[in-house]
């Protein structure tokens, strides 16, 4: 799943990907936090349960979807 976003995210490059706080984030910005979400999930092993207490930010989506492709057992929270 993750190489298909990747290969849409590189595809659409500089278009805009999602609006958070009112400033718009391009498909390069967020496979950027992919990329910063895969580094820093690096330890977390397939199986691994793992909360994500997290907004709806360019970072969280890039820890959401590391955290994917890292088979992790994800729950998310969110106030």
């Amino acid at each position: 799943m993750i190489e298909f976003l990747r290969t849409v995210f590189e595809k659409h490059g500089d278009d805009e990907a999602l609006v958070w706080q009112d400033r718009s984030f391009t498909y390069r910005q967020l496979s950027a936090c992919l990329e910063d979400g895969l580094e820093f999930t690096s330890e977390v092993a397939p199986g691994s349960v793992v909360a994500l207490d997290a907004d709806f930010s360019p970072n969280g989506a890039g820890l959401w979807l590391a955290l994917v492709q890292r088979q992790a057992i994800l729950i998310p929270l969110s106030a």
